[in-house]
């Protein structure tokens, strides 16, 4: 259980705050809530305290394995058709996951389609746009959250 104060990763929002836990009560029962602010951003979230973990809620991750993780950036992406064939679905189910891996890999599969698309002076979807956005976002935050804003967007430049 998180506690007010406590500094929290919820999927496709990002990196937020616990600013409130309340009770409410719903029918004969009373449910307990994580209310939630998220970084940069006017939303704020109620989360059932019950249901947290298997909506995706979570602590940030250690400074050790984000590093860790924004090293993949390195390595190269290869498009194929398999994979696009089934990226939309797949890449929304990813971005939901609340993985910082799998936003990692979001963006770097939809750089590679939009740099490809741009040889044929091509634009990427809606759909994909908004995905790279999103993608983007997830990370800047949990890198910023975790590293520190100033630490983070010094990596970040580099990579986004």
């Amino acid at each position: 259980m998180f506690r007010k104060g406590s500094k929290v990763i919820y999927p496709v929002y990002g990196a937020g705050k616990i600013t409130a836990i309340y009770d409410e009560k719903i029918g004969n029962n009373n449910v307990l809530y994580y209310q939630i602010e998220f970084v940069d951003s006017l939303v704020s979230v109620a989360v059932p305290v019950r249901k947290s973990e298997n909506l995706g809620l979570r602590e940030p991750l250690s400074a050790s394995f984000v590093k860790q993780q924004l090293k993949s950036f390195k390595k190269a992406v290869r498009l194929n058709d398999k994979m696009l064939l089934r990226f939309e679905e797949e890449g929304k189910v990813k971005l939901n996951s609340g993985r910082l891996e799998d936003a990692i890999e979001i963006y770097k599969i939809l750089m590679a389609v939009k740099f490809k698309k741009s040889k044929n002076k091509k634009q990427l979807s809606a759909t994909e746009q908004e995905m790279l956005e999103i993608s983007k976002k997830f990370i800047q935050e949990e890198v910023r959250l975790v590293l520190g804003k100033k630490a983070g967007d010094k990596i970040l430049e580099k990579l986004l």
